[in-house]
């Protein structure tokens, strides 16, 4: 349980919980950890839910001044942005949660929070952007040996360069193995590589 959590525990005089619940309990005490958790839980199925859930830890959070909290609440509000397509919101969030994880020294969270803005500027047609922020995280996750999110940052470089070079040239050059600067040949785009008719 975060210092937050138990200190918003001992403020209701109730027991701190001995792990986070999937259910918030009321009145306050647990109530950001769970909340954050029941967002994450929830975001599947109820988009609208877990933003409210979220928005209600990430202000229990600030409250307690849990900073983990704030950027595990940021980092999901981010998310939640971008799916609805608020592209500044997702943003802004992100480069906030980034800043978070940066002064924490939570280099797996810097390097998600990199791949979430490589991701945003992707999906904005801002490729130069989405380059420089899908490679500094891809670097970062292989240090930290983070494989899911050096994959998804590589998937990101190759999607940039798909977009950046058209659908055709991007094939071409794929299949002889011309890829610069895009962590090439990545195996992961071999289907969306294949040229037009093939």
């Amino acid at each position: 349980m975060s210092t937050g959590a138990a200190s918003l525990c001992r403020k209701s005089r109730r027991p701190a919980p001995t792990a986070p619940s999937w259910t918030p309990t009321p009145p306050t005490c647990g109530r950001p950890v769970s909340s954050s958790h029941l967002a994450t839980h929830t975001a599947a199925h109820d988009l609208d839910a877990a933003g409210r859930d979220a928005e209600r830890s990430l202000a229990l959070f600030r409250e307690e001044g849990d900073r983990w909290g704030l950027l595990q609440a940021t980092h999901l509000l981010g998310s939640l942005a971008q799916i609805s397509g608020d592209y500044e919101r997702a943003r802004a969030l992100h480069r906030d949660a980034l800043d978070v994880a940066e002064d924490l020294q939570l280099w797996p969270q810097v390097a998600d929070s990199l791949a979430m803005l490589g991701r945003i500027a992707l999906q904005t047609g801002s490729y130069a952007e989405a380059d420089q922020y899908h490679e500094r995280a891809r670097r970062l996750a292989a240090e930290q040996l983070n494989t899911f999110t050096e994959q998804f940052a590589e998937v990101g470089l190759g999607l940039a360069a798909r977009r950046a070079m058209g659908a055709d040239a991007f094939a071409h050059a794929f299949a002889r193995g011309r890829l610069e600067g895009a962590g090439a040949p990545i195996a992961a785009l071999r289907d969306v590589a294949r040229p037009r008719g093939s």
